[in-house]
């Protein structure tokens, strides 16, 4: 959001204001002290459409948009993931990327080791590779239809040994299936190695 500190927000008004009197107000009246009644009486005429006022409120509000306008933020999250179950880590990257990726120059950058995580990303990219070619009806149903993805806007690497990998996608943006199979199977060999030793139960009872 568009919003600051207290702090900065006063000196930025503060600023705003020695802009106004040294750009506006001072030609306007081609002195540098006005009284409250000039200072009045100089909106009055902006509302009337004076057109000296105007020009020199114009000045003013060129320069000032310039010096405080906050062209794009940088979001930088280490492990969103952290305490968090499976469905609130996939609300809360729906929510990042709606929100952080919203304004143009804004960017997003996420540490991850969780697998949701992941999901949650590959599914915003999903949205943005087919969420025009869906009905009104199936888009209604996605929970990720706000967060779509371009898959050029988004690169998604693994660290591996400290040293970072080729990225972990396909051509089309998406997380390969592969990947998340093999970490799967990482997981399950304990236990599918272990699953012979189950003895089936006796249904006859």
């Amino acid at each position: 959001e568009d919003s600051t500190s207290f702090v900065l927000d006063e000196r930025e008004q503060s600023v705003k204001n020695l802009l106004a009197k040294e750009i506006a107000l001072d030609k306007y009246y081609n002195k540098t002290e006005q009284s409250k009644e000039e200072v009045r009486d100089f909106y009055d005429k902006l509302h009337q459409n004076d057109d000296l006022a105007l020009e020199y409120y114009e000045k003013y509000r060129t320069i000032s948009d310039q010096l405080f306008q906050r062209q794009n933020v940088q979001f930088i999250i280490e492990e969103p993931e952290q305490n968090l179950f499976p469905e609130t880590q996939r609300d809360l990257i729906y929510y990042l990327v709606r929100e952080c990726c919203r304004k143009p120059g804004n960017s997003l950058t996420l540490t991850t080791h969780s697998p949701y995580v992941l999901y949650a990303l590959n599914n915003c990219i999903m949205a943005g590779l087919v969420g025009d070619k869906m009905s009104p009806d199936e888009l209604a149903q996605l929970k990720c239809r706000n967060s779509a993805i371009k898959a050029s806007d988004i690169s998604i690497y693994e660290i591996r040994e400290g040293k970072v990998e080729a990225p972990i996608q396909m051509a089309d943006g998406l997380i390969s299936d592969n990947y998340f199979d093999e970490k799967m199977k990482d997981l399950m060999d304990d236990f599918y190695l272990m699953l012979n030793y189950i003895e089936p139960e006796d249904d006859t009872r």
